[in-house]
């Protein structure tokens, strides 16, 4: 049940980092939702940012990620689908997604200003 999905997430939320996430779930994604393995790698480098992952449950940084891998590759995943299977909610999902933009931007006018 959602519930109890919340629940184990809850108390993995200490000890799992979203990259240890991630690859523990992968397999599993993949068989659910068909997802082609270069969205792993993206994912994984988006992860690897230092400021990607700050303050957030590692399931909601997983499958806001995976969100965003998916749009950025035209894989078809919805929010709903993701937060359903993370145990998360859909505005927790939106609301990462948000702050990914503005790292992202931020990013973009950094690079652009030391090129």
């Amino acid at each position: 049940s959602k519930d109890s999905q919340e629940q184990s997430f809850d108390r993995l939320k200490f000890v799992v980092t979203p990259k240890d996430l991630l690859k523990r779930w992968w397999k599993h994604l993949c068989t659910t939702f068909g997802l082609p393995e270069d969205i792993k790698s993206d994912a994984l480098q988006i992860l690897n940012s230092s400021s990607t992952a700050t303050g957030r449950s590692p399931a909601v940084t997983v499958a806001s990620v995976i969100y965003w891998v998916c749009k950025k590759h035209g894989v078809p995943i919805t929010q709903h689908e993701l937060a359903d299977e993370f145990g998360v909610t859909e505005v927790s999902i939106r609301n990462f997604i948000k702050q990914l933009k503005n790292i992202n931007s931020r990013k973009s006018l950094a690079d652009q200003s030391q090129g």
